[in-house]
């Protein structure tokens, strides 16, 4: 926080941009700002402070991140010749191939061993996912951050992924944030060596997929095919007497006014 009002008032509006929309918005303050003040409340430093903190919230961070950092920075070759991060970075690698390399879609990962644990073999992994799609020119964007936390002794796996989703048009302004936790889950018993380090890797994101396809896509499927009947529902109108829908056909309604019309000339002439 600083001591200038309109700058945190600024930094809270930056900091919880949609996903793709920080520059757009940073160009509307722009234009809001009286131009004798941009200057004291738009420095350079301070909005790069907070592009800064927005990528690290969001997770957007990671796509200009290195994975080959993180994959060589902790010492797993002490005990075993097998990298376990590489060999988890090249599963998360095919992972994201297959199901997030659609068109206008960006996804990248990071993964790190934390600092605890015993060292070695035994340190928490951390694995964090990021993909975003912007299409601001048909107004809508959304960004999948996945951080998930694995512990390595006991095979088990946690984590959470949090969606952002935000359209708009014609001044209607609509954002979905969700978040989905994984509870501690074991993946696979096994004595960690070189012959089955690789499958170890594998089952870990297995269960980073089972996870996102079940309890993430799976309860947005069944929010979105309830969206009508259910969430949407105390938006409508009361069903008629009728118990009957309005069919709106536009022909049929066009009809019906015509005829309303031609009576209504008939019995003015008569």
């Amino acid at each position: 926080m600083t001591n200038n009002p309109d700058q945190n008032a600024i930094k809270d509006i930056l900091t919880s941009s949609p996903p793709g929309q920080f520059d757009p918005i940073l160009t509307s303050l722009r234009c809001i700002i009286h131009k004798s003040k941009e200057a004291e409340l738009l420095k350079p430093d301070f909005i790069a402070s907070l592009r800064s903190e927005w990528e690290a919230s969001s997770g957007r961070s990671i796509l200009a991140a290195s994975n080959h950092d993180g994959a060589d920075s902790d010492g797993d070759t002490a005990e075993s010749p097998v990298d376990s991060l590489k060999l988890l970075k090249r599963s998360m690698d095919d992972y994201l191939a297959r199901h997030f390399s659609s068109v206008g879609v960006q996804a990248a990962h990071k993964i790190v061993r934390e600092k605890g644990g015993g060292g070695g073999l035994n340190s928490p992994i951390s694995v964090t996912v990021y993909v975003e799609r912007i299409d601001l020119k048909n107004f809508n964007a959304g960004s999948w951050k996945g951080t998930y936390s694995i512990i390595p002794e006991s095979n088990s796996l946690s984590g959470e992924v949090v969606i952002c989703a935000h359209t708009f048009e014609n001044g209607g302004n609509f954002q979905l944030h969700s978040k989905m936790k994984l509870d501690s889950t074991s993946f696979k018993s096994m004595v960690r060596n070189d012959e089955n380090e690789r499958s170890w890797a594998e089952a870990a994101v297995n269960l980073i997929q089972l996870f996102e396809k079940e309890q993430v896509l799976g309860k947005l499927k069944e929010m979105y095919e309830s969206m009508n009947s259910v969430h949407l529902k105390s938006l409508r109108r009361v069903m008629p007497v009728t118990r009957t829908k309005m069919e709106w056909n536009v022909l049929a309604h066009r009809l019906v006014h015509t005829l309303g019309e031609g009576h209504g000339k008939e019995r003015t002439e008569g």
